[in-house]
């Protein structure tokens, strides 16, 4: 989407909230009943409001049109209290290749609403909906392939959900639908399986002991309707079963100790179980630079040539550049080169977690009047390098982790990084 499309999207400046993605702040703007606040949601008097509705029913639109350029489209059904599930998803997203977006819809507690945003981004379609109806009324539109249920502890409902994505799956049947085991929620309520908060509970496979249901200690944040109305444990499973074997194609166990506590309960889905350990990401064996920005002479495409010229010819592998943008010099043939494309401001702050950015170098060779991507770069809080002229020198060399370049010389440029680098990590311990 242009930019012209997302402010079409917004009526101007008249509600504005903030939304935190990863470690980064962004506003969003809405009008809600002529009303000018701020705030880091929309207040909950209004998310049911006329004019709510109609800015939500556009921002679907823009969405869905968005997504039709992808070949592959994942509804990532997962909630919003971080750990281990948003390290998950985050590598789904890592791994993406251009043809694919996974649409990921959250539910905000506090809120009583559900998030939808794409590939994790807030940005200018970030939806927030009371409906998980209208939710789906409006997924359907974007042709789902796969459906990834990732973990719903905390959501109001779990027959709601359940109820759409079997509707879902009878309506679309060619979409695959997995459920991830990330904790112990189809078995109990207590998703931890721990009795009275630290004791380890061992009547979770006897099933003699349904009748204890809801003895332990339950979260708070766990709103289900099923657990305020404390059904019998009996009830709960039936439920997971019947979802299990009527609705789901595949269900993903991390590891087998917790594949062997999930098949006694529910031995005849065991053939529906795969083990997928977490992929382990290793540390990275070299500095990440980011370069935003379409490389052409002026910005500083030759600089990259001689670069990476440089680093392959004295054999240098611990420097791996990103372009955040488009690239238009002679090395694109290099491994230590990886090209990112064109990117919206918004998504910046995801794609820079998801290829770990280290720092941020501005290798532009001209005197620019302002430069905008130094701006850019200053706002992400990451270390800035830059040569010592123009706009970019005058912003960076007053940012705290700015770095000014006295030579465009490779090797100067080269140990510039890796004493900027060494700095920024001794300040982090």
């Amino acid at each position: 989407m242009s930019d012209n499309s997302q402010k079409q999207s917004f009526l101007d400046n008249i509600f504005s909230y903030t939304t935190r993605v990863d470690d980064y702040w962004y506003s969003q703007e809405f009008k809600i009943a002529g009303i000018k606040i701020k705030h880091r949601m929309p207040p909950k008097e209004y998310m049911n409001s006329e004019i709510y509705t109609s800015e939500n029913n556009k921002l679907y639109a823009d969405l869905c049109n968005y997504t039709k350029r992808f070949k592959k489209i994942t509804l990532f059904i997962d909630h919003s209290y971080g750990g281990g599930c948003d390290k998950y998803f985050w590598n789904q997203v890592r791994k993406l290749d251009k043809t694919e977006a996974i649409v990921r819809l959250q539910y905000i507690v506090y809120y009583d609403c559900y998030r939808i945003t794409l590939n994790g981004a807030c940005r200018s379609f970030s939806i927030l909906d009371s409906s998980l109806e209208n939710v789906f009324k409006q997924v359907n539109k974007f042709g789902i392939d796969r459906i990834v249920l990732s973990n719903i502890v905390g959501y109001p409902s779990i027959d709601k959900i359940f109820k759409a994505l079997t509707d879902y799956k009878k309506s679309k049947s060619y979409s695959k639908i997995l459920y991830c085991l990330h904790d112990y929620y189809p078995i109990c309520a207590n998703y931890i399986l721990l009795k009275d908060g630290y004791l380890r509970c061992k009547g979770h496979c006897k099933r003699k002991e349904f009748n204890k249901c809801f003895e332990c200690s339950i979260d708070s944040r766990l709103t289900t309707d099923d657990i305020k109305n404390r059904i019998p444990l009996a009830r709960w499973r039936e439920k997971w079963l019947e979802f299990f074997t009527n609705t789901v194609d595949e269900i993903i166990c991390f590891s087998n100790s917790s594949k062997t506590i999930l098949k006694d309960i529910y031995p005849s889905i065991q053939n529906k179980i795969t083990v997928k350990p977490h992929e382990f990401i290793p540390f990275k064996n070299s500095i990440h630079i980011g370069i935003i920005g379409e490389m052409h002479y002026h910005k500083g495409r030759g600089i990259i040539d001689a670069l990476i010229d440089y680093l392959e010819r004295n054999n240098i592998w611990d420097i791996s550049i990103y372009v955040i943008g488009n690239y238009y010099g002679n090395r694109s043939d290099s491994r230590l080169i990886k090209i990112l494309g064109e990117y919206e401001r918004k998504e910046l702050p995801s794609i820079l977690k998801q290829h770990q950015i280290d720092m941020i170098f501005i290798p532009s060779i001209w005197d620019e009047t302002f430069c905008y991507t130094a701006q850019e770069a200053i706002t992400t809080g990451m270390p800035v390098l830059c040569f010592g002229f123009g706009g970019q020198a005058e912003q960076v060399s007053q940012y705290a982790k700015g770095k000014i370049l006295e030579s465009q010389n490779p090797d100067d440029i080269y140990n510039a990084i890796k004493h900027l680098y060494k700095t920024s990590e001794e300040i982090n311990v």
